[in-house]
């Protein structure tokens, strides 16, 4: 028996077998509405991407949400878990939720986790874990507060020209990677999106997620699609012993990055065993 229910954006990615409700964000594939995850898959992914079809996103609406929470329990408080509120409007739906579902008699707390994919996806492992150790809601979410000084997601552009459609890089430096064999690596922290450094070879990006994870533990390595670079450094990981995950990618994350981009996630310092 859990002491809450968890409901989460679509956009999160975490390991398969955790109970966890999830809400589909919406992609727009031109002027088609999919659901993420159940209209919008990775076989969807790969097609509009080489039909060069126009993609973006849109958060859940306040309704959906609110259909999400009174699909559960009335009884049993609910976390609602969402992408950074930095670059989606998640967040602000799913308060608006709440705040109308309060006046029923709910109980619901609405936690931004300030990143995204499996970024957000360990903060779900981690609100799991306190739900059924039986710690109540209010407790759960100060403790993933103070997690979010030290949750780090790093994300490799191996698809420079999907990743130039959505903006995440300007139309010349994409031109020029895709010339160079240049994978631009994405650092979420404070919130934002930062290009944290720019490598030359799969292999050289490879390393990097290799070196930043070093010394770590509990690690998600999420790829979008099928990502051998992703495997290669789970396989590695694995190998020192860690306690390391692979997790498919949402779909609708690939339409910001592109098909075969990988990423990994952990909290710093939590230390590998000696």
């Amino acid at each position: 028996m859990v002491s809450f229910r968890i409901i989460v954006d679509s956009t999160i990615d975490f390991p398969p077998d955790l109970s966890v409700e999830v809400v589909p964000v919406h992609v727009y594939a031109g002027a088609v509405d999919l659901l993420d995850k159940r209209d919008f898959t990775h076989e969807t992914l790969r097609d509009v991407l080489e039909k060069g079809v126009p993609l973006r996103t849109a958060a859940p609406s306040v309704k959906e949400w609110m259909r999400a929470v009174e699909a559960q329990d009335a009884d049993s408080p609910v976390l609602i878990m969402t992408l950074g509120s930095s670059y989606s409007s998640a967040v602000q739906s799913a308060r608006i939720a709440a705040r109308m579902l309060a006046k029923n008699g709910y109980t619901i707390r609405v936690f931004d986790t300030e990143t995204s994919s499996v970024g957000a996806g360990i903060f779900v492992e981690r609100a799991v874990d306190l739900a059924e150790r039986g710690a109540p809601l209010d407790r759960a979410y100060e403790e993933l507060e103070k997690l979010l000084p030290r949750a780090r997601l790093y994300l490799v552009v191996t698809d420079m020209e999907s990743a130039t459609r959505s903006g995440r890089i300007p139309r010349i430096v994409g031109k020029i990677g895709r010339l160079l064999d240049l994978h631009p690596i994405f650092h979420v922290v404070d919130a934002r999106v930062h290009l944290w450094r720019t490598v030359r070879g799969i292999d050289a990006a490879v390393k990097a997620m290799l070196d930043v994870t070093r010394g770590q533990n509990n690690i998600l390595v999420g790829e979008i699609g099928e990502s051998a670079p992703a495997r290669k450094i789970y396989a590695a990981l694995r190998g020192t012993g860690k306690n390391v995950k692979l997790i498919p990618a949402d779909p609708a994350i690939g339409a910001h990055f592109g098909w075969g981009s990988f990423g990994v996630a952990f909290f710093e310092d939590e230390q590998s065993p000696q």
